[in-house]
C-alpha cells in the first residue's frame, strides 16, 4: 500500500477532482450497475413490504369486481399493530429526562470519570434533543413503520455542510444492500438512495464538496458553454423540476492502483451515471500495520440496522408484522367484503322479468313504503317476475372471519387486554396482570433488538464527538471546564437510558415498591433505593437532592422512645444515689450522736446504760455494711435466679427502695433502745 497516497486520501474532501474522466465513468457506471443488481435482490421483499404498506395506510382503491363500486374495506390489522408497538416502545426507549447513559470501564477511586461521564451523556442528550432537527421525530417514524417493514436505519455522519455529527432515520427503501449480505458490517456495498434538486448540487459545489457540474431539470448533464457559442441556442430544454435520484454507495475501489481495494463513498448522479464526490472510508486509525507493513483497512462505519423479527428462511433482510399479517389481512379484507357485498344484494334484489310484460321502460326503482300500479293482471305479473336467488349473507363466513382475525391478534400480540380493553367479566386484576406479561413477551424480544441498535448508533454518535466536537458549543452547553478525556472510548460504554427489558408501568412500580421494602438494611444503598422507586413511579431525578444540600433526616419515633425511655432510667439512678447517701449521711449522723452519747457516759455513767450505746453503735456499723453488700450484690443475684431475663434489663441497676420503705426498715433494724 501506498501510505503517501492513502493520507492524501484521507486528507481530501473530494478524490474526484483527482481522477480523470475515464475513471469517473467507469467509477459511476459501475456503482449504478451493482446498485440494481442488489436492488433485483430484495425484489421479493420489497414487494411484500408494499403491499403491506398499503394496507397499514389504509390506502383507497376502487374495485370493478364483481361490479363497478363494489365494497373494497381494508381490516385495519396491519395498522393497529404498528400503531400499538410504536405508542409501547416510543415511551419506553425514549425517556422525557435523559436518553443516553454512560457507563464507566474500570476503577474511578477520585470520581473525575464520573463527572465527565455526566458532562459527556447531558451533551449527547442535547444534541439529540435540540442540536439534530428532526431526530425525535425520526425516532417516532422508525418505530411506525419498522413493525411493517421490518428493517430500518439510522445513518450517524458528520455532516460537512452543517460542520456538525448529524443521526439521520431511513427507511426500507432509502438502503439498499444485497439480501445475501451477512451483516451491515461485512457488506461489500451499501447504497444509500437520496432526491436532491439541482439547487442542493449547486451548494454542495460552492462549497468545494462536489464536483460542480450542472444537472438540467430533465436529468441530462448540461454541457458548459463553448467558446464558439453564440448563446442564441440552450444547452438544453427545461422539461420539469422534479428531484434528482443520487445514489451514496459505500463500497471498495482500488484507486491507488496497488491491487488492494480501499473502502470509499461515491456519491453519483444515478440517471446520468455521473460521479459528484469520492471520499475515503478510512482514516489513519484504520490502517492495520504488522511488522511495519501495511496489511489491512477497517473501513468507518456509518449505518446502523434496525432489525425488527429475524427472517426464518434467512437473508440480510428482516420480516415484521406487515410481512406476517399481509396474507391474514388480505383474507380477511375479503371475507368482509364478500358480506357486504352479499348483503348489498340481499337488500337491493335484482332478478329476470319476461319480455311481453306490460311495465313502463327503464329500471324499476322503489322508494320505501311506496307502491307502483302496473297494467298486469296479478297471476301474469307473479309469473313474468323471476328474482335472482341471492342468500343472506353466511354465518359460515362471519364465524370464519372471527378467527382469522384472532389470528391476526396472536401473531401481532393485540389481544384485548394488552390493547387496553376489558378482557371480559369476572376477571380479576392478577389473572389480566398474567395475561399482559405473557402478551408482552413477543414485545420484549423485539424492545431488545432495537435496544442494541441505540447502543450502536449513540456509539458511532460518541466517536464523532470524540473526533469533531467543537469545545466551544461544548463548554457552552455543559457550562463549566472540561477535559480532554471526556471523549475517550477507553473510559466509557455508551447505552440508552432505558432500560433494557421491556416491562409495564405497574411492574416497574410493583417491583421498586418491594425494594423500598427492605429499605434500612445493611449493605443497602439508600439512594440508589429511591432514585429506582422514582423513576419507576416517572418522577423528576431532581427529587433526590444530592447529600451536601439534605436538611437532616427527621428522628425516629422509636429511637425517639429509647432514648427517653433511658433518660427516665438515668433520672431513677442518680435518684436512688441521692436517696442513699441521704440515708447513709443519716447512718452517719446517728453514729456520731452515738459515739458522742458513749463518751458522755463513759465519763458520767457507768454499768447497763453504756453497754446499750456500745450495742446501738455496733448495730449502726452492722446496718451500714448490710446496705453496702445489698447495693452491690442485689443485681447479681438477681441475674442468677433470672437467667432469661433481657439482656437490656440486667444492664439496668436494681430499682432502689422508696424512701417510705427505707424509713421502715430503719425502724426496724434500729435498737430498741433509745438514746
Amino acid at each position: 500500500m501506498d501510505i503517501k497516497k492513502l493520507e492524501s486520501f484521507i486528507d481530501s474532501d473530494n478524490i474526484a477532482e483527482k481522477l480523470d474522466q475515464t475513471t469517473l465513468d467507469e467509477i459511476g457506471l459501475k456503482v449504478i450497475e451493482e446498485y440494481d443488481i442488489d436492488l433485483e435482490s430484495r425484489a421479493d421483499i420489497a414487494k411484500l413490504n408494499k403491499d403491506a404498506m398499503k394496507l397499514a395506510k389504509q390506502t383507497l382503491e376502487v374495485k370493478s369486481f364483481p361490479w363497478e363500486g363494489a365494497a373494497n374495506v381494508k381490516y385495519p390489522l396491519i395498522t393497529v399493530a404498528g400503531i400499538q408497538f410504536a405508542s409501547r416502545s416510543f415511551p419506553e426507549l425514549i425517556p422525557d429526562d435523559k436518553i443516553v447513559n454512560i457507563k464507566i470501564i474500570g476503577k474511578d477511586e477520585d470520581g473525575a470519570k464520573e463527572e465527565r461521564a455526566m458532562r459527556v451523556s447531558k451533551y449527547m442528550d442535547f444534541q439529540l434533543t435540540e442540536e439534530m432537527d428532526g431526530w425525535l421525530d425520526g425516532m417516532d417514524k422508525m418505530l411506525h413503520v419498522l413493525p411493517i417493514t421490518g428493517t430500518c436505519f439510522k445513518k450517524v455522519f458528520y455532516d460537512s455542510l452543517l460542520e456538525r455529527p448529524s443521526s439521520k432515520f431511513l427507511t426500507f427503501e432509502d438502503v439498499v444492500i444485497n439480501n445475501n449480505a451477512e451483516c451491515i458490517k461485512s457488506a461489500k456495498r451499501i447504497s444509500h438512495r437520496f432526491y436532491k434538486y439541482e439547487n442542493y448540487a449547486i451548494e454542495m459545489g460552492n462549497a468545494g464538496l462536489w464536483l460542480d457540474i450542472k444537472i438540467g431539470s430533465n436529468g441530462k448533464k448540461v454541457e458548459p458553454e463553448s467558446e464558439y457559442d453564440d448563446g442564441n441556442e440552450q444547452s438544453i430544454e427545461v422539461q420539469d423540476d422534479s428531484p434528482h435520484l443520487f445514489v451514496e454507495q459505500h463500497r471498495w475501489l482500488d484507486l491507488d492502483e496497488d491491487g488492494y481495494q480501499e473502502p470509499y463513498i461515491v456519491t453519483v448522479h444515478h440517471e446520468t451515471k455521473q460521479v459528484f464526490r469520492i471520499v475515503a472510508r478510512f482514516d489513519e486509525d484504520g490502517i492495520k500495520f504488522k511488522n511495519g507493513k501495511a496489511i489491512r483497512i477497517e473501513p468507518l462505519q456509518f449505518f446502523v440496522k434496525y432489525p425488527f423479527f429475524p427472517n426464518p428462511s434467512g437473508g440480510f433482510y428482516d420480516i415484521a408484522f406487515g410481512t406476517l399479517l399481509c396474507p391474514i389481512n388480505s383474507s380477511i379484507n375479503t371475507t368482509i367484503n364478500q358480506l357486504l357485498d352479499a348483503g348489498t344484494l340481499a337488500v337491493l334484489g335484482g332478478g329476470f322479468m319476461a319480455r311481453g310484460l306490460n311495465l313502463n321502460r327503464g329500471e324499476v326503482k322503489f322508494k320505501p313504503g311506496e307502491w307502483k300500479t302496473t297494467n298486469v293482471m296479478s297471476h301474469d305479473l307473479r309469473a313474468g317476475i323471476l328474482p335472482l336467488p341471492v342468500k343472506e349473507p353466511s354465518q359460515v363466513l362471519f364465524s370464519l372471519l372471527g378467527m382469522l382475525i384472532s389470528a391476526g391478534k396472536d401473531i401481532s400480540s393485540i389481544q384485548d387486554a394488552i390493547a387496553g380493553s376489558k378482557p371480559g367479566e369476572n376477571v380479576s386484576a392478577a389473572t389480566v396482570t398474567a395475561l399482559i406479561e405473557q402478551g408482552l413477551k413477543v414485545f420484549s424480544g423485539i424492545y431488545k433488538r432495537i435496544y442494541r441498535a441505540m447502543t450502536e448508533e449513540f456509539k458511532l454518535l460518541f466517536a464523532l464527538n470524540s473526533k469533531y466536537a467543537d469545545k466551544t458549543k461544548y463548554i457552552a452547553v455543559i457550562d463549566e471546564q472540561i477535559e480532554e478525556e471526556d471523549f475517550n472510548m477507553s473510559e466509557f460504554n455508551i447505552v440508552p437510558s432505558a432500560e433494557p427489558m421491556f416491562s409495564l408501568d405497574i411492574q416497574r412500580v410493583g417491583k421498586a415498591e418491594s425494594v423500598m421494602k427492605i429499605s434500612g438494611r445493611a449493605g443497602l444503598d439508600e439512594d440508589a433505593i429511591t432514585s429506582q422507586y422514582l423513576k419507576a413511579i416517572k418522577a423528576p431525578d431532581t427529587l433526590l437532592l444530592p447529600p451536601e444540600n439534605r436538611p437532616p433526616p427527621p428522628p425516629n419515633p422509636e429511637m425517639e422512645k429509647i432514648k427517653i425511655e433511658q433518660q427516665r432510667i438515668e433520672l431513677e439512678i442518680e435518684e436512688a444515689e441521692l436517696k442513699k447517701k441521704k440515708i447513709f449521711a443519716e447512718i452517719e449522723k446517728l453514729r456520731a450522736d452515738a459515739i458522742l452519747q458513749i463518751a458522755k457516759a463513759e465519763a458520767e455513767e457507768e454499768g447497763i446504760q453504756l453497754e446499750g450505746y456500745k450495742t446501738f453503735l455496733q448495730d449502726l456499723n452492722t446496718l451500714k455494711s448490710n446496705k453496702q453488700q445489698e447495693v452491690t450484690e442485689k443485681p447479681q443475684q438477681e441475674t442468677l435466679m433470672n437467667p432469661q431475663r433481657p439482656l437490656e434489663q440486667e444492664r439496668q441497676p436494681p430499682h432502689p427502695p422508696l424512701p417510705e420503705e427505707e424509713e421502715i426498715m430503719m425502724d426496724n433494724q434500729l435498737p430498741s433502745q433509745g438514746i
